[in-house]
């Protein structure tokens, strides 16, 4: 189908790294700062003419962070600048959210969190911590996820703006989320109404003329 390899490929010839919390940005010409990290990154051979690079500090699908409270505004300030309350904002250890709580504490070392089952529209987690912890999960936040804590409804709020994040108490648990969108409400709500409206129109003019002695 594609007789001539270069068809569809891409060209790069200019690339610059934008340091975000620093401001700066760095015209780039080689991948030397790369192979100095092998830490952070892995190379990956996928095809001679292709050269790939694995971020091995990307976050996991889930995990435990410590809740700070704070607005929009300000979540999105710390999470490009860096920088939260004059420190380090971790994206791995800080989470901004409005559901901050006193009772709750950075995760511990035998703070574990497992993947159940991961489907577009169900997502079950079983969480162990030794105190109430948050839990964050790396999808987008739709007020149409719901959220069940051993059978029981939770609240999801927004974590760093755009995850889901739900507060777990101290324990063994099983956390499921489910996707219900409104639209399967609404349909429920207009079948129920025609079913309704056929009920009355089909069975209404008989109690009519029984009532009238008909």
């Amino acid at each position: 189908m594609y007789p001539d390899r270069t068809v569809g490929a891409l060209t790069i010839e200019k690339l610059s790294l934008v340091d975000d919390p620093r401001g700066t940005a760095t015209a780039y010409g080689s991948f030397a700062a790369f192979y100095a990290a092998p830490e952070h990154w892995r190379p990956i051979a996928v095809d001679p003419a292709i050269l790939a690079f694995e971020n091995r500090r990307v976050l996991p699908r889930a995990w435990f962070s410590f809740p700070v409270a704070s607005d929009e505004i300000a979540a999105v300030k710390a999470i490009r600048g860096g920088l939260l309350n004059g420190g380090r904002f971790e994206a791995r250890r800080d989470v901004m959210t409005e559901a901050a709580r006193s009772d709750m504490a950075p995760a511990g070392t035998g703070d574990r969190v497992r993947i159940v089952e991961d489907d577009p529209e169900r997502q079950t987690f079983t969480t162990s911590c030794a105190r109430a912890c948050f839990l964050v999960v790396r999808d987008a936040f739709d007020p149409q996820w719901r959220v069940a804590i051993d059978g029981q409804p939770g609240t999801i709020v927004p974590a760093d703006v755009a995850l889901r994040g739900v507060a777990v108490p101290p324990g063994s648990h099983r956390v499921a989320f489910t996707f219900v969108p409104t639209s399967l409400y609404a349909g429920i709500a207009l079948t129920a109404i025609a079913a309704i409206c056929l009920l009355i129109l089909t069975y209404g003019p008989r109690f009519r003329r029984k009532s009238r002695g008909v």
